[in-house]
Protein backbone atom coordinates (compact mmCIF):
# COMPACT_ATOMS: atom_id res chain seq x y z
CA UNK A 1 0.00 0.00 0.00
CA UNK A 2 2.61 2.48 0.89
CA UNK A 3 4.55 1.54 -2.53
CA UNK A 4 1.29 2.40 -3.97
CA UNK A 5 0.77 5.36 -2.76
CA UNK A 6 4.50 6.96 -3.13
CA UNK A 7 4.77 5.91 -6.26
CA UNK A 8 1.34 6.91 -7.41
CA UNK A 9 2.50 10.88 -6.00
CA UNK A 10 6.04 10.75 -7.74
CA UNK A 11 4.76 9.66 -10.74
CA UNK A 12 2.45 12.42 -10.68
CA UNK A 13 4.61 15.38 -9.71
CA UNK A 14 7.47 13.75 -11.76
CA UNK A 15 5.40 13.52 -15.08
CA UNK A 16 4.36 17.10 -14.17
CA UNK A 17 8.03 18.14 -14.17
CA UNK A 18 8.83 17.13 -17.68
CA UNK A 19 5.78 18.80 -18.70
CA UNK A 20 7.36 22.22 -17.46
CA UNK A 21 9.72 21.61 -20.08
CA UNK A 22 7.60 23.50 -22.21
CA UNK A 23 8.42 26.64 -20.50
CA UNK A 24 11.82 26.14 -21.99
CA UNK A 25 11.14 26.64 -25.34
CA UNK A 26 9.32 29.81 -24.62
CA UNK A 27 9.30 31.43 -22.02
CA UNK A 28 6.04 33.30 -22.98
CA UNK A 29 4.24 29.61 -22.46
CA UNK A 30 2.47 29.52 -18.70
CA UNK A 31 0.19 26.69 -18.06
CA UNK A 32 -2.25 25.20 -15.57
CA UNK A 33 0.50 22.22 -13.50
CA UNK A 34 -2.77 19.73 -15.11
CA UNK A 35 -1.68 20.71 -18.68
CA UNK A 36 2.16 20.63 -18.15
CA UNK A 37 0.96 16.61 -16.78
CA UNK A 38 -0.81 16.18 -20.47
CA UNK A 39 1.98 17.47 -21.54
CA UNK A 40 4.90 15.25 -19.38
CA UNK A 41 3.18 12.20 -20.45
CA UNK A 42 3.30 13.37 -24.05
CA UNK A 43 6.74 14.17 -23.55
CA UNK A 44 7.56 10.87 -22.10
CA UNK A 45 5.92 9.00 -25.03
CA UNK A 46 8.49 10.53 -27.34
CA UNK A 47 11.22 9.35 -25.48
CA UNK A 48 10.37 5.66 -24.75
CA UNK A 49 9.51 5.40 -28.67
CA UNK A 50 13.03 6.43 -29.62
CA UNK A 51 14.93 5.17 -27.28
CA UNK A 52 13.12 1.72 -27.69
CA UNK A 53 14.87 1.80 -31.05
CA UNK A 54 18.30 1.51 -29.12
CA UNK A 55 17.44 -0.66 -26.16
CA UNK A 56 15.06 -2.31 -23.79
CA UNK A 57 13.64 0.02 -21.52
CA UNK A 58 14.62 -1.63 -18.16
CA UNK A 59 12.81 -1.05 -14.65
CA UNK A 60 15.94 0.94 -13.63
CA UNK A 61 16.26 2.99 -16.92
CA UNK A 62 12.32 3.81 -16.12
CA UNK A 63 13.03 4.94 -12.95
CA UNK A 64 16.27 6.81 -13.44
CA UNK A 65 14.15 9.03 -16.20
CA UNK A 66 11.26 9.59 -13.39
CA UNK A 67 13.96 10.93 -10.74
CA UNK A 68 15.06 13.01 -13.60
CA UNK A 69 11.65 14.33 -14.21
CA UNK A 70 10.91 14.47 -10.29
CA UNK A 71 14.47 16.57 -9.86
CA UNK A 72 13.03 19.08 -13.02
CA UNK A 73 9.51 19.84 -10.65
CA UNK A 74 11.90 20.79 -7.53
CA UNK A 75 14.01 22.99 -9.88
CA UNK A 76 11.57 25.04 -10.62
CA UNK A 77 10.01 25.69 -7.30
CA UNK A 78 6.52 26.34 -7.72
CA UNK A 79 4.88 24.33 -5.14
CA UNK A 80 1.50 25.76 -5.80
CA UNK A 81 -0.36 22.47 -6.57
CA UNK A 82 0.09 21.51 -3.14
CA UNK A 83 -2.25 24.20 -1.48
CA UNK A 84 -5.34 23.47 -3.70
CA UNK A 85 -7.65 21.56 -1.71
CA UNK A 86 -9.02 19.76 -5.31
CA UNK A 87 -5.48 18.43 -5.61
CA UNK A 88 -5.93 15.79 -3.14
CA UNK A 89 -10.14 15.56 -3.80
CA UNK A 90 -9.10 14.30 -7.20
CA UNK A 91 -5.75 12.70 -6.32
CA UNK A 92 -7.90 10.50 -3.27
CA UNK A 93 -10.92 9.47 -5.81
CA UNK A 94 -8.64 8.43 -8.73
CA UNK A 95 -6.18 6.51 -6.76
CA UNK A 96 -9.35 5.01 -5.54
CA UNK A 97 -10.34 4.18 -9.05
CA UNK A 98 -7.40 1.96 -9.42
CA UNK A 99 -7.42 0.51 -6.65
CA UNK A 100 -7.30 -3.56 -6.96
CA UNK A 101 -9.26 -2.56 -10.58
CA UNK A 102 -10.19 -5.53 -12.68
CA UNK A 103 -7.74 -5.07 -15.94
CA UNK A 104 -9.79 -4.36 -19.21
CA UNK A 105 -10.58 -7.24 -21.39
CA UNK A 106 -7.65 -6.17 -24.15
CA UNK A 107 -5.33 -6.43 -20.72
CA UNK A 108 -4.08 -9.91 -21.15
CA UNK A 109 -4.44 -10.13 -24.89
CA UNK A 110 -1.99 -7.69 -25.99
CA UNK A 111 -1.38 -4.85 -23.77
CA UNK A 112 0.83 -6.83 -21.17
CA UNK A 113 2.38 -8.68 -23.43
CA UNK A 114 3.53 -5.40 -25.50
CA UNK A 115 4.24 -4.26 -22.80
CA UNK A 116 6.82 -7.00 -21.86
CA UNK A 117 8.67 -6.90 -25.10
CA UNK A 118 9.30 -3.44 -25.06
CA UNK A 119 11.04 -4.01 -21.93
CA UNK A 120 12.74 -7.20 -22.10
CA UNK A 121 13.92 -6.13 -25.87
CA UNK A 122 15.36 -3.37 -28.26
CA UNK A 123 12.78 -2.94 -31.02
CA UNK A 124 11.73 -6.00 -33.25
CA UNK A 125 11.44 -6.48 -36.79
CA UNK A 126 8.24 -7.53 -37.69
CA UNK A 127 6.62 -6.93 -34.19
CA UNK A 128 2.82 -6.93 -35.89
CA UNK A 129 3.71 -10.71 -36.81
CA UNK A 130 3.28 -11.48 -33.46
CA UNK A 131 0.11 -10.52 -32.96
CA UNK A 132 -2.57 -8.77 -34.92
CA UNK A 133 -3.25 -5.77 -32.20
CA UNK A 134 0.60 -5.15 -32.43
CA UNK A 135 -0.03 -3.72 -36.34
CA UNK A 136 -1.25 -0.78 -35.16
CA UNK A 137 1.51 0.28 -32.84
CA UNK A 138 -0.44 2.99 -30.28
CA UNK A 139 1.51 5.44 -28.39
CA UNK A 140 -0.44 4.98 -25.55
CA UNK A 141 0.99 1.43 -25.04
CA UNK A 142 4.36 2.71 -25.69
CA UNK A 143 3.96 5.09 -23.14
CA UNK A 144 2.80 2.52 -20.70
CA UNK A 145 6.06 0.86 -21.27
CA UNK A 146 8.17 3.55 -19.24
CA UNK A 147 5.67 2.89 -16.30
CA UNK A 148 7.35 -0.61 -15.12
CA UNK A 149 9.45 0.64 -12.24
CA UNK A 150 10.94 -2.04 -9.60
CA UNK A 151 8.65 -4.08 -7.36
CA UNK A 152 5.90 -3.69 -8.85
CA UNK A 153 6.10 -6.44 -11.74
CA UNK A 154 3.91 -5.07 -14.20
CA UNK A 155 1.23 -4.32 -11.99
CA UNK A 156 1.24 -0.49 -12.25
CA UNK A 157 1.69 0.16 -16.68
CA UNK A 158 -1.63 1.25 -16.76
CA UNK A 159 -1.22 4.60 -14.40
CA UNK A 160 -0.89 6.65 -17.65
CA UNK A 161 -4.56 6.58 -17.88
CA UNK A 162 -5.19 7.31 -14.30
CA UNK A 163 -2.76 10.03 -14.57
CA UNK A 164 -4.82 11.38 -17.20
CA UNK A 165 -7.73 11.29 -16.01
CA UNK A 166 -6.64 13.04 -12.96
CA UNK A 167 -5.00 15.90 -15.05
CA UNK A 168 -8.64 16.33 -16.95
CA UNK A 169 -10.40 16.28 -14.15
CA UNK A 170 -8.15 18.77 -12.03
CA UNK A 171 -8.12 21.28 -15.13
CA UNK A 172 -11.95 21.12 -16.11
CA UNK A 173 -12.58 21.71 -11.95
CA UNK A 174 -10.44 24.42 -11.95
CA UNK A 175 -11.98 26.25 -15.46
CA UNK A 176 -15.35 26.02 -13.92
CA UNK A 177 -13.89 27.83 -10.85
CA UNK A 178 -12.20 30.42 -12.96
CA UNK A 179 -14.41 31.39 -15.50
CA UNK A 180 -18.25 30.04 -14.94
CA UNK A 181 -19.43 33.86 -13.98
CA UNK A 182 -18.40 34.93 -17.27
CA UNK A 183 -20.89 35.83 -19.98
CA UNK A 184 -18.62 35.63 -23.02
CA UNK A 185 -17.56 32.09 -22.15
CA UNK A 186 -21.59 30.29 -22.27
CA UNK A 187 -20.98 27.40 -23.96
CA UNK A 188 -17.63 26.91 -22.98
CA UNK A 189 -18.74 26.32 -19.59
CA UNK A 190 -21.78 24.34 -20.20
CA UNK A 191 -19.64 21.73 -22.30
CA UNK A 192 -17.22 21.98 -19.16
CA UNK A 193 -20.31 21.07 -16.82
CA UNK A 194 -21.26 18.57 -19.25
CA UNK A 195 -17.88 16.71 -19.43
CA UNK A 196 -16.72 16.93 -15.89
CA UNK A 197 -19.80 15.18 -14.26
CA UNK A 198 -20.21 12.38 -17.13
CA UNK A 199 -16.28 11.66 -16.74
CA UNK A 200 -16.98 11.25 -12.79
CA UNK A 201 -20.21 9.48 -13.32
CA UNK A 202 -20.15 7.09 -15.81
CA UNK A 203 -16.31 6.47 -16.26
CA UNK A 204 -15.74 5.26 -12.90
CA UNK A 205 -14.42 1.42 -12.97
CA UNK A 206 -11.07 1.44 -14.44
CA UNK A 207 -11.51 -2.14 -15.99
CA UNK A 208 -13.65 -0.12 -18.61
CA UNK A 209 -10.73 2.41 -19.81
CA UNK A 210 -8.45 0.55 -22.28
CA UNK A 211 -6.64 2.95 -24.83
CA UNK A 212 -10.05 4.28 -25.94
CA UNK A 213 -10.78 6.46 -22.83
CA UNK A 214 -7.71 8.42 -22.69
CA UNK A 215 -8.64 9.27 -26.44
CA UNK A 216 -11.81 10.99 -25.24
CA UNK A 217 -10.65 12.59 -22.80
CA UNK A 218 -7.65 14.35 -24.64
CA UNK A 219 -10.96 14.99 -27.27
CA UNK A 220 -12.96 16.32 -24.73
CA UNK A 221 -9.92 18.82 -23.83
CA UNK A 222 -9.27 20.46 -27.31
CA UNK A 223 -13.16 20.68 -27.65
CA UNK A 224 -13.08 22.82 -24.68
CA UNK A 225 -10.14 24.43 -25.96
CA UNK A 226 -11.38 24.64 -29.69
CA UNK A 227 -14.69 26.27 -28.09
CA UNK A 228 -13.19 28.65 -25.66
CA UNK A 229 -10.51 30.29 -28.00
CA UNK A 230 -14.04 31.16 -30.21
CA UNK A 231 -15.67 32.42 -27.80
CA UNK A 232 -12.55 34.36 -26.90
CA UNK A 233 -11.86 35.67 -31.01
CA UNK A 234 -7.82 34.85 -30.42
CA UNK A 235 -5.54 32.01 -29.55
CA UNK A 236 -3.24 32.54 -27.33
CA UNK A 237 0.42 31.00 -27.28
CA UNK A 238 -0.38 28.77 -24.40
CA UNK A 239 -3.48 27.07 -26.35
CA UNK A 240 -1.47 27.03 -29.78
CA UNK A 241 1.15 24.76 -28.32
CA UNK A 242 -1.51 22.57 -26.68
CA UNK A 243 -3.65 22.52 -30.46
CA UNK A 244 0.10 21.75 -32.46
CA UNK A 245 0.90 19.15 -29.79
CA UNK A 246 -2.00 16.90 -29.04
CA UNK A 247 -3.81 16.02 -32.29
CA UNK A 248 -0.53 14.42 -33.15
CA UNK A 249 -0.80 12.61 -29.57
CA UNK A 250 -3.96 11.53 -30.77
CA UNK A 251 -3.42 9.95 -33.84
CA UNK A 252 -0.62 8.28 -32.85
CA UNK A 253 -2.79 6.75 -29.63
CA UNK A 254 -5.44 5.47 -32.43
CA UNK A 255 -5.60 6.81 -35.51
CA UNK A 256 -9.66 7.08 -35.80
CA UNK A 257 -8.94 10.04 -34.09
CA UNK A 258 -7.95 11.87 -36.70
CA UNK A 259 -11.17 14.38 -36.58
CA UNK A 260 -10.08 16.74 -34.50
CA UNK A 261 -7.03 16.99 -36.03
CA UNK A 262 -8.97 18.53 -38.56
CA UNK A 263 -10.85 20.56 -36.18
CA UNK A 264 -7.83 21.82 -34.87
CA UNK A 265 -6.19 22.98 -38.64
CA UNK A 266 -9.62 25.30 -38.82
CA UNK A 267 -9.09 26.47 -35.65
CA UNK A 268 -5.69 27.65 -36.08
CA UNK A 269 -5.86 28.80 -39.53
CA UNK A 270 -8.64 31.29 -38.56
CA UNK A 271 -7.03 32.76 -35.23
CA UNK A 272 -3.25 31.99 -35.54
CA UNK A 273 -1.83 35.67 -35.61
CA UNK A 274 0.66 37.05 -37.59
CA UNK A 275 2.63 37.72 -34.98
CA UNK A 276 2.43 33.82 -33.54
CA UNK A 277 3.36 32.33 -37.09
CA UNK A 278 7.02 31.95 -35.72
CA UNK A 279 6.50 30.79 -32.50
CA UNK A 280 4.37 27.86 -34.64
CA UNK A 281 6.50 26.56 -37.08
CA UNK A 282 8.96 26.51 -33.84
CA UNK A 283 6.56 24.47 -31.77
CA UNK A 284 5.64 22.40 -34.65
CA UNK A 285 9.40 20.87 -34.81
CA UNK A 286 8.48 18.45 -32.03
CA UNK A 287 5.68 16.91 -33.00
CA UNK A 288 6.57 15.95 -36.66
CA UNK A 289 9.71 14.74 -35.63
CA UNK A 290 7.17 12.64 -32.97
CA UNK A 291 4.94 11.42 -35.56
CA UNK A 292 8.09 10.88 -38.08
CA UNK A 293 9.28 8.63 -35.51
CA UNK A 294 6.40 6.88 -34.97
CA UNK A 295 5.87 6.26 -38.70
CA UNK A 296 9.12 4.70 -38.48
CA UNK A 297 8.31 2.30 -35.45
CA UNK A 298 5.32 1.42 -37.27
CA UNK A 299 7.06 0.23 -40.28
CA UNK A 300 9.73 -1.81 -38.05
CA UNK A 301 6.63 -3.44 -36.97
CA UNK A 302 4.73 -4.35 -39.93
CA UNK A 303 6.72 -3.11 -43.27
CA UNK A 304 4.28 -0.17 -43.71
CA UNK A 305 4.28 3.22 -42.80
CA UNK A 306 0.90 4.46 -42.41
CA UNK A 307 -1.14 0.76 -41.97
CA UNK A 308 -3.39 -0.74 -43.21
CA UNK A 309 -2.75 1.39 -46.47
CA UNK A 310 -0.92 -0.90 -49.11
CA UNK A 311 0.42 2.66 -51.06
CA UNK A 312 3.07 2.63 -47.73
CA UNK A 313 4.02 -1.03 -47.78
CA UNK A 314 7.67 -1.99 -48.93
CA UNK A 315 8.64 -5.69 -49.52
CA UNK A 316 10.99 -6.00 -46.43
CA UNK A 317 11.45 -9.64 -45.22
CA UNK A 318 8.60 -8.61 -42.26
CA UNK A 319 6.28 -7.61 -44.40
CA UNK A 320 3.37 -9.87 -44.61
CA UNK A 321 0.26 -9.40 -47.33
CA UNK A 322 -2.12 -11.05 -43.99
CA UNK A 323 -1.93 -7.73 -42.33
CA UNK A 324 -4.11 -6.14 -44.97
CA UNK A 325 -6.98 -8.25 -43.98
CA UNK A 326 -6.83 -7.59 -40.70
CA UNK A 327 -9.14 -4.54 -41.49
CA UNK A 328 -11.77 -5.90 -42.94
CA UNK A 329 -11.84 -9.03 -40.26
CA UNK A 330 -12.27 -6.08 -37.75
CA UNK A 331 -14.75 -4.22 -39.49
CA UNK A 332 -17.01 -7.27 -39.27
CA UNK A 333 -16.36 -8.18 -35.69
CA UNK A 334 -16.88 -4.51 -34.73
CA UNK A 335 -20.45 -4.67 -36.70
CA UNK A 336 -21.58 -6.78 -34.31
CA UNK A 337 -21.79 -9.76 -36.47
CA UNK A 338 -21.12 -12.53 -34.99
CA UNK A 339 -23.96 -11.23 -32.75
CA UNK A 340 -26.75 -11.89 -35.39
CA UNK A 341 -29.09 -14.48 -34.86
CA UNK A 342 -29.69 -15.43 -38.61
CA UNK A 343 -26.45 -15.27 -39.86
CA UNK A 344 -27.16 -17.36 -42.92
CA UNK A 345 -28.92 -14.57 -44.41
CA UNK A 346 -26.09 -12.71 -45.20
CA UNK A 347 -22.55 -13.01 -45.78
CA UNK A 348 -20.15 -11.36 -43.53
CA UNK A 349 -19.39 -9.25 -47.14
CA UNK A 350 -22.58 -8.41 -47.38
CA UNK A 351 -23.23 -7.94 -44.24
CA UNK A 352 -20.60 -4.88 -43.73
CA UNK A 353 -21.99 -3.79 -47.02
CA UNK A 354 -24.76 -1.27 -47.75
CA UNK A 355 -25.76 -0.59 -44.25
CA UNK A 356 -27.15 -4.00 -43.93
CA UNK A 357 -25.45 -4.16 -40.30
CA UNK A 358 -27.12 -1.14 -38.80
CA UNK A 359 -30.18 -2.77 -36.91
CA UNK A 360 -28.76 -5.59 -35.48
CA UNK A 361 -25.53 -3.64 -34.51
CA UNK A 362 -28.06 -1.03 -32.64
CA UNK A 363 -29.51 -3.95 -30.59
CA UNK A 364 -26.45 -5.54 -29.53
CA UNK A 365 -25.32 -1.80 -28.26
CA UNK A 366 -28.88 -0.31 -27.27
CA UNK A 367 -28.06 -0.89 -23.50
CA UNK A 368 -25.19 0.97 -23.56
CA UNK A 369 -25.98 3.97 -25.57
CA UNK A 370 -28.94 4.44 -22.60
CA UNK A 371 -26.06 4.25 -19.86
CA UNK A 372 -23.82 6.44 -21.52
CA UNK A 373 -27.22 8.92 -22.12
CA UNK A 374 -28.22 9.02 -18.74
CA UNK A 375 -25.05 9.75 -17.69
CA UNK A 376 -24.72 12.37 -19.68
CA UNK A 377 -27.76 14.28 -19.18
CA UNK A 378 -29.12 12.98 -15.33
CA UNK A 379 -26.98 16.31 -13.63
CA UNK A 380 -28.02 18.38 -16.34
CA UNK A 381 -31.38 17.60 -15.90
CA UNK A 382 -31.09 18.16 -12.07
CA UNK A 383 -29.53 21.81 -12.57
CA UNK A 384 -32.63 22.31 -14.98
CA UNK A 385 -34.92 21.85 -11.76
CA UNK A 386 -32.69 23.69 -9.61
CA UNK A 387 -33.09 27.04 -11.92
CA UNK A 388 -29.31 26.35 -13.00
CA UNK A 389 -29.90 26.33 -16.77
CA UNK A 390 -33.07 27.89 -18.30
CA UNK A 391 -34.35 28.44 -21.85
CA UNK A 392 -31.95 29.51 -24.14
CA UNK A 393 -32.49 32.95 -24.90
CA UNK A 394 -28.78 34.55 -26.27
CA UNK A 395 -27.63 33.27 -30.11
CA UNK A 396 -24.84 30.66 -30.31
CA UNK A 397 -21.90 31.47 -32.09
CA UNK A 398 -22.60 29.97 -35.69
CA UNK A 399 -18.50 29.59 -35.81
CA UNK A 400 -18.87 26.74 -32.91
CA UNK A 401 -21.68 25.31 -34.54
CA UNK A 402 -19.92 24.54 -37.78
CA UNK A 403 -16.72 22.98 -35.79
CA UNK A 404 -18.90 20.53 -33.75
CA UNK A 405 -20.67 19.86 -36.93
CA UNK A 406 -17.76 19.44 -39.15
CA UNK A 407 -16.06 17.00 -36.19
CA UNK A 408 -19.29 15.08 -35.97
CA UNK A 409 -19.66 14.69 -39.72
CA UNK A 410 -15.99 13.30 -39.51
CA UNK A 411 -16.30 11.22 -36.90
CA UNK A 412 -19.52 9.17 -38.35
CA UNK A 413 -17.91 8.87 -41.57
CA UNK A 414 -14.83 7.38 -39.63
CA UNK A 415 -16.92 4.86 -37.47
CA UNK A 416 -18.93 3.56 -39.75
CA UNK A 417 -15.88 1.45 -40.43
CA UNK A 418 -15.43 0.70 -36.68
CA UNK A 419 -18.31 1.51 -34.72
CA UNK A 420 -17.63 0.42 -31.51
CA UNK A 421 -19.27 2.45 -28.62
CA UNK A 422 -15.80 3.15 -27.15
CA UNK A 423 -14.47 4.87 -29.97
CA UNK A 424 -17.34 6.83 -30.29
CA UNK A 425 -17.46 8.69 -27.13
CA UNK A 426 -16.60 11.70 -28.16
CA UNK A 427 -19.06 11.67 -30.88
CA UNK A 428 -22.34 10.37 -28.64
CA UNK A 429 -21.74 12.81 -26.29
CA UNK A 430 -21.65 15.82 -28.97
CA UNK A 431 -24.47 14.69 -30.51
CA UNK A 432 -26.28 14.71 -26.60
CA UNK A 433 -24.60 18.10 -25.77
CA UNK A 434 -25.61 19.58 -29.56
CA UNK A 435 -28.98 18.95 -28.89
CA UNK A 436 -29.52 20.27 -25.12
CA UNK A 437 -27.20 23.51 -25.72
CA UNK A 438 -29.96 24.65 -28.95
CA UNK A 439 -32.49 24.58 -25.82
CA UNK A 440 -31.09 25.52 -22.68
CA UNK A 441 -28.38 27.79 -21.49
CA UNK A 442 -26.54 28.37 -18.22
CA UNK A 443 -28.68 30.93 -15.93
CA UNK A 444 -26.17 33.40 -14.72
CA UNK A 445 -28.38 35.67 -12.81
CA UNK A 446 -29.02 32.30 -10.76
CA UNK A 447 -26.08 29.85 -11.14
CA UNK A 448 -24.68 29.21 -7.98
CA UNK A 449 -20.59 27.74 -7.93
CA UNK A 450 -21.46 26.77 -4.44
CA UNK A 451 -24.37 24.13 -5.36
CA UNK A 452 -21.76 23.07 -8.25
CA UNK A 453 -19.47 21.68 -6.15
CA UNK A 454 -21.99 20.20 -3.96
CA UNK A 455 -22.80 18.33 -6.99
CA UNK A 456 -19.29 17.38 -7.82
CA UNK A 457 -18.29 16.58 -4.16
CA UNK A 458 -21.83 14.05 -4.38
CA UNK A 459 -20.61 12.64 -7.98
CA UNK A 460 -17.82 11.67 -6.57
CA UNK A 461 -18.71 10.10 -3.53
CA UNK A 462 -21.12 8.49 -5.65
CA UNK A 463 -18.53 7.13 -8.03
CA UNK A 464 -16.28 6.24 -5.02
CA UNK A 465 -19.02 4.25 -3.03
CA UNK A 466 -19.13 1.98 -5.85
CA UNK A 467 -15.37 1.84 -6.07
CA UNK A 468 -15.24 0.55 -2.28
CA UNK A 469 -18.26 -2.13 -3.01
CA UNK A 470 -16.10 -3.82 -5.75
CA UNK A 471 -12.84 -3.89 -3.52
CA UNK A 472 -12.49 -7.15 -1.90
CA UNK A 473 -9.04 -7.00 -0.24
CA UNK A 474 -8.23 -3.71 1.06
CA UNK A 475 -4.52 -5.09 1.53
CA UNK A 476 -3.62 -5.29 -1.90
CA UNK A 477 -3.73 -2.33 -4.04
CA UNK A 478 -2.71 -3.97 -7.77
CA UNK A 479 -5.13 -5.71 -10.28
CA UNK A 480 -4.97 -9.03 -10.18
CA UNK A 481 -3.33 -11.06 -13.26
CA UNK A 482 -4.84 -14.66 -14.99
CA UNK A 483 -1.47 -16.49 -14.18
CA UNK A 484 -0.22 -17.74 -17.23
CA UNK A 485 0.32 -21.29 -18.75
CA UNK A 486 2.44 -21.54 -21.55
CA UNK A 487 4.01 -23.88 -24.40
CA UNK A 488 7.50 -22.95 -25.69
CA UNK A 489 9.11 -23.55 -29.02
CA UNK A 490 12.87 -23.22 -29.50
CA UNK A 491 14.31 -21.01 -32.25
CA UNK A 492 17.63 -20.98 -34.15
CA UNK A 493 18.79 -19.02 -30.90
CA UNK A 494 19.10 -20.03 -27.42
CA UNK A 495 17.89 -17.51 -25.44
CA UNK A 496 15.14 -17.12 -27.96
CA UNK A 497 11.71 -18.73 -27.47
CA UNK A 498 8.41 -18.22 -28.90
CA UNK A 499 5.38 -18.90 -26.43
CA UNK A 500 2.17 -19.65 -26.76
CA UNK A 501 -0.61 -19.41 -24.18
CA UNK A 502 -2.13 -22.81 -23.07
CA UNK A 503 -5.55 -22.66 -21.44
CA UNK A 504 -5.97 -24.72 -18.19
CA UNK A 505 -9.76 -24.44 -17.22
CA UNK A 506 -9.32 -20.53 -17.13
CA UNK A 507 -12.02 -19.43 -19.30
CA UNK A 508 -11.70 -17.16 -22.14
CA UNK A 509 -8.74 -15.27 -20.50
CA UNK A 510 -6.78 -18.11 -19.81
CA UNK A 511 -6.05 -18.04 -24.01
CA UNK A 512 -4.54 -14.98 -23.76
CA UNK A 513 -0.90 -14.06 -22.98
CA UNK A 514 -0.71 -12.03 -20.07
CA UNK A 515 2.85 -12.05 -18.14
CA UNK A 516 4.02 -14.63 -20.50
CA UNK A 517 8.21 -14.25 -20.91
CA UNK A 518 9.38 -12.48 -24.01
CA UNK A 519 8.07 -13.87 -26.20
CA UNK A 520 4.19 -14.96 -26.59
CA UNK A 521 2.85 -15.28 -29.61
CA UNK A 522 -0.80 -16.77 -30.72
CA UNK A 523 0.93 -18.23 -33.79
CA UNK A 524 4.22 -19.62 -33.40
CA UNK A 525 3.88 -22.42 -35.65
CA UNK A 526 3.69 -19.40 -38.81
CA UNK A 527 6.60 -17.63 -37.63
CA UNK A 528 10.31 -17.07 -38.58
CA UNK A 529 12.91 -16.06 -35.95
CA UNK A 530 15.96 -14.32 -37.12
CA UNK A 531 18.44 -11.59 -36.77
CA UNK A 532 19.90 -8.89 -39.25
CA UNK A 533 23.64 -7.91 -39.24
CA UNK A 534 22.92 -5.03 -36.57
CA UNK A 535 21.38 -8.20 -33.90
CA UNK A 536 17.77 -6.69 -34.27
CA UNK A 537 15.55 -9.73 -34.24
CA UNK A 538 13.58 -10.18 -37.06
CA UNK A 539 10.13 -12.22 -37.18
CA UNK A 540 8.49 -12.91 -40.27
CA UNK A 541 5.92 -14.92 -41.68
CA UNK A 542 6.62 -18.39 -42.77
Amino acid sequence: MILYLSYSFFLIISVIGFGKLTSLLDKKINLEESLYGILGLFYLSVFATFFHFFFGLSEIINLVVFLLGFIIFLFFKDFSIFKKKEFYLIFLFVLLLFFSHKPHEDFGYYHLPYVINFNESKIILGTGNLAEPYVWNSMWLNLMSIFNLPNTNYKIISLPSIMLFFFILFYFLEFIQKNLTKKNLRISNLICIFILFYLIIKFNRFSSFGVDVPSFLIISLLLLLSILTIEKNKLDINHLYLFLCLPFFLVTIKLSNLSIFIIVIIITKLYLKKNHIFSACKFLALPILFFTIWAIQQFFYTGCFLFPSEYSCFNVSWFSKDILLIAQKLEITNKSYWTLANRDLFSPEEYISKFNWVSNWFIANQTKFYEHIIAIMIVPLILILLKQFKIRSSKTNIKIIYILTIYLGISLIILQYSPLLRFGFATLFLIVFILFATFFEINHKKIKASLLYQLILISIVFSSTKNLVRIDDFSNPYPQFVKANYLSTNTQFKNIKLNRPINKGQGWQGRLCWNTPFICTYNPEKLVVNKNNLNYLVISKK
